[in-house]
């Protein structure tokens, strides 16, 4: 089966792109915690909400099992998985590991632009106030910047992998931030702007990791659940 221009792979560069697509809304998901730890998926049910075949949903599902995001206990049962707290701690801290590289190659490769945006995301934050909602979009926005110029697709999804299980707890951790943590926050980002202009790596991967140790320690001592 060929395309207009004579292309025999169209079909299936969409199909893939399909299945992509799929994976990255079904992890959003999970992350988000629209689908919680321990609740029942099917292929089907998937499919009609995501308003594809099963075919690429299946595939999105296979990758999200090789993740452990999703688990199946048998031929036609699966689930998103769910961890022990034991587990998740050691997650969330290698996830702060892998931030931290992330940010530091960031460092190294991020341009002017870049940097201009980041300082115009931190502004953002500033004027959130209180609103949960808005600081987390702010604060994705910030973190999509930095990985962009990380350019390190590997390394980032190792990372993301990692932090899925702690993103809805975090989200909820927000909502309970005093003004006095918000601002620390805040600051911590002005910081990481300032030492991303001076390309300074050392500091940067060291700020990064001290702000997401710092929400570790918070959900650890958080009862979110």
């Amino acid at each position: 089966m060929t395309d207009s221009a004579g292309n025999p792979l169209s079909s299936l560069e969409r199909h893939e792109s399909l299945a992509d697509r799929a994976y990255q809304q079904i992890r959003e998901s999970i992350a988000s915690g629209a689908l919680a730890p321990g609740q029942k998926v099917t292929e089907r049910n998937l499919a009609f909400l995501l308003g594809v075949s099963p075919t690429p949903v299946r595939e999105a599902l296979r990758r999200l099992e090789q993740e452990h995001l999703i688990e199946r206990h048998s031929a036609r049962s699966l689930a998103v998985a769910q961890h022990s707290t034991e587990t998740i701690q050691e997650l969330l801290y290698a996830e702060s590991l892998l931030r931290g590289a992330l940010a530091r190659f960031a460092a190294q490769k991020i341009t002017d632009d870049q940097v201009d945006e980041l300082a115009r995301i931190v502004d953002e934050l500033a004027r959130s106030g209180t609103d949960p909602e808005v600081a987390q979009q702010a604060a994705d926005r910030f973190d999509a910047v930095l990985r962009r110029a990380a350019a390190n697709a590997s390394l980032d999804s190792l990372a993301s992998s990692a932090g899925v299980f702690g993103r809805a707890r975090r989200i909820r951790l927000i909502e309970q931030w005093s003004p006095e943590e918000r601002m620390t926050r805040l600051q911590i980002h002005r910081e990481i702007v300032d030492a991303l202009r001076a390309r300074d790596a050392d500091r940067v991967e060291l700020l990064t990791r001290e702000q997401l140790e710092s929400s570790r320690r918070l959900l650890l001592s958080a009862d979110l659940d």
